[in-house]
């Protein structure tokens, strides 16, 4: 199905992004693409240049489609380097790649959204069914909060609500020991790094061969991996404060959130500061790194047409 490309010719700057919305977001990335957007993804070849992929799975709120460009914009910032082709397929609004395709990309990157990873939407389903395929294919995948949870969902595990609730705001992860064997994983990476958390869904269960790598105080799955392929992380690597706090208003607004909540994560951003380069290199060394060697696969869910 249809979808938008750009190539990157200039290095970009660091941004954020979020995920929650009023209105579709379709042209958010032409603010700062440096060449008009092809219109069918299906039909651009690899090239020289090396091929990613943005799964949206929500909208962009109007402050952030009119700053940072939207969801896809800002993963771009996030993500990309010089001569690499990112599409873009809005598969909350039912754009898919086909089977076909995925073997041309190098990753994907399924980002957060509004919607439940454990409902039965239509587009939820067939996003499940992509993750299964790409884990079969063994390419390279990285799901960030919604992202993180269907993930988990698709190959086997379980999420659902919270039984703490909310957790907002700037919060402290505790990294293991399995992170630092990781191919992607630098000793540098901080033990204890800071977060933009935005969520109140989580993983319950780990998938099979899901590995933890991460938790907080309140979400016990926080980072996880499936062999080195696969990248799952609850928190918001793409987030500013200005962003966050954009959406927390829009969700006190809309009666989704506690005032309570929102005014804790403003005083979260007092006390603390977002480890955002570290998460930034993480995303983009796993990304990039050497494919593993196909191990055997098992899949605990089961979607049928």
């Amino acid at each position: 199905m249809g979808a938008e490309a750009f190539i990157t010719q200039e290095p970009v700057r660091d941004a954020s992004n979020a995920f929650i919305t009023l209105e579709p977001v379709r042209d958010a990335h032409n603010a700062f693409i440096t060449q008009e957007p092809v219109t069918d993804a299906d039909n651009v070849t690899t090239g020289k240049s090396r091929m990613y992929a943005i799964l949206v799975a929500g909208h962009a709120t109007d402050y952030l489609r009119k700053l940072y460009g939207g969801l896809a914009g800002l993963f771009e910032q996030l993500l990309s380097d010089l001569e690499e082709t990112w599409h873009i397929f809005r598969v909350v609004d039912g754009e898919f790649p086909s089977d076909e395709n995925v073997r041309n990309y190098e990753g994907f990157v399924i980002t957060g959204s509004r919607y439940d990873a454990h409902s039965n939407e239509p587009w939820v389903l067939q996003l499940c069914k992509l993750v299964q395929k790409l884990h079969f294919e063994k390419i390279k995948l990285l799901g960030i909060c919604f992202g993180h949870q269907v993930i988990a969902r698709a190959l086997g595990g379980q999420t659902g609500r919270s039984e703490h609730g909310w957790e907002v705001g700037l919060r402290r992860v505790s990294v293991m020991n399995a992170f630092y064997n990781k191919l992607y994983a630098e000793a540098s990476f901080p033990s204890s790094p800071v977060i933009l958390e935005i969520h109140q869904d989580q993983v319950l269960e780990l998938p099979p061969n899901g590995e933890l790598l991460a938790s907080t105080e309140k979400t016990s799955i926080w980072m996880y991996a499936v062999e080195d392929h696969i990248l799952c992380i609850q928190g918001h690597p793409e987030f500013t404060e200005d962003i966050a706090m954009n959406i927390l208003y829009v969700c006190l607004n809309e009666n989704l959130m506690p005032e309570e909540v929102v005014s804790g994560a403003r005083q979260s951003f007092i006390e603390a500061k977002a480890d955002h380069e570290a998460f930034k290199q993480l995303c983009k060394a796993f990304l990039k790194a050497t494919p593993s060697t196909n191990l055997p696969i098992e899949f605990g869910l089961e979607l049928t047409d």
